[in-house]
């Protein structure tokens, strides 16, 4: 058990989290973005949905942790994506532990999240994988995921917004390919539907 949590940056991949900063080969806390991780858990409960809230983050300024390297490129800094969201709201650091081996320790640093936060955050992640959130995936499935690039030439992905009563879809351009040009986003319908329209046409077409 010493071994697990003698050195703070254990298992960490050289990786400083959201929140923190490292001191003397500890972590210690970031107080700006211990603010925006708790703030991030919490908009989550309230918009439910991981899309919205990175649409939300990347709109309003908030990037990625900047890594500092000594030596080579830094890393981070970027918009916000689906998965390193993901990461965010389940790592279990934010309690003040660390993973040694496939299981979990108290380690060395503080806390960020209070564990209600935390575990009702947990709660909202594993009815959205497997309740009404999969299954209006299913019903309304993006049909041309990796396979759509903007005008510029850069990757997009699938996004939505919700108002009352009704769900729209759209492809927007991944935030990681943005170079200082405005993203595009187009109607994911209107989308699919010109494509089958012309797929239909060619295969008629003997």
């Amino acid at each position: 058990m010493a071994d697990a949590t003698a050195n703070t940056l254990e298992g960490l991949g050289g990786t400083v989290p959201l929140g923190y900063d490292v001191k003397d080969r500890k972590l210690v806390i970031n107080a700006t973005e211990a603010k925006l991780v708790r703030h991030i858990m919490q908009r989550y409960l309230e918009l439910g949905s991981v899309v919205a809230l990175a649409d939300e983050l990347n709109a309003g300024g908030h990037r990625t942790k900047l890594q500092q390297r000594a030596s080579g490129p830094h890393r981070g800094g970027c918009s916000f994506r689906r998965g390193t969201l993901y990461h965010l709201l389940a790592n279990r650091i934010y309690l003040g532990e660390l993973c040694h081996k496939g299981q979990y320790f108290p380690g060395e640093h503080a806390p960020i999240v209070a564990p209600e936060l935390w575990l009702a955050v947990q709660a909202k992640l594993r009815a959205n994988a497997s309740g009404s959130a999969r299954r209006l995936r299913a019903r309304q499935p993006s049909l041309l995921v990796g396979l759509v690039h903007d005008g510029e030439g850069r990757a997009m992905t699938p996004s939505h917004a919700t108002r009352p009563g009704k769900r729209y879809r759209y492809y927007v351009t991944r935030p990681d390919q943005l170079d200082g040009s405005p993203a595009w986003r187009v109607s994911a319908h209107d989308l699919e539907q010109l494509v089958a329209e012309r797929l239909g046409a060619m295969l008629s077409d003997r």
